[in-house]
């Protein structure tokens, strides 16, 4: 039986108790780097995965015994659920967790209702037209929210920019600038979030 899990934003202070549970009692618990680190805590013998391929060697390796896959946030937004379907994985059951977007938006105080959230972690950083309003961009070490930040003042558009590294932990820090203000980069696991008052199309 296959469990897949959020682990929240990073903090094991942010799992359900439900999640925590799941952790405690699974024969075989799976976690990407960061998140084995932060749950050490909890439990010890958490198997370390650094590619999505290796969860499925392991689930079949292990036919026979149950396992739970943690990720970060929660696993059905912007998470792995998709690619072991895809894959042909029977998952028994999905257990939610805190997504990074719930919890930047509230360090924030922003509404997130009608939010467009944008992923560029492993991906091309193609912005595309954007209108007035709150934007969440995933992030990762090539797509950075100093990239992303640099990208919008070049097209042109203004607003708020957040960037968030670490959120969660005891070392979080998030910094807010204009779109066009430097931004000192870190190598922190970070996401970043634009409040947009104008676009490029517009003349300012």
């Amino acid at each position: 039986m296959v469990i897949v899990a959020g682990a929240g934003p990073g903090n094991p202070e942010y799992l359900t108790a439900e999640v925590r549970q799941a952790i405690s009692q699974t024969p075989k618990v799976l976690a990407f780097g960061r998140i084995k680190e932060s749950l050490a805590q909890i439990r010890q013998d958490i198997d370390s995965i650094s590619r999505v391929d290796e969860v499925l060697e392991a689930v079949q390796k292990s036919s026979s015994q149950d396992i739970l896959v943690l990720v970060s946030g929660d696993p059905c937004f912007f998470g792995i659920v998709d690619f072991l379907k895809r894959k042909g994985v029977n998952i028994e059951r999905i257990l939610p967790g805190i997504s990074a977007v719930q919890y930047f938006a509230t360090k924030l105080q922003l509404p997130w209702s009608e939010a467009i959230v944008k992923s560029f972690h492993g991906r091309k950083l193609e912005l595309g037209e954007l209108q007035t309003g709150t934007y969440f961009f995933f992030t990762d070490r090539e797509n950075s929210p100093r990239k992303i930040a640099e990208t919008l003042a070049a097209a042109g558009y203004a607003g708020d920019f957040y960037a968030g590294y670490r959120l969660s932990y005891s070392d979080e820090k998030i910094i807010h600038i204009q779109i066009g203000e430097p931004l000192q980069e870190n190598d922190a696991v970070a996401m970043a979030a634009a409040v947009l008052k104008t676009t490029h199309t517009e003349k300012f």
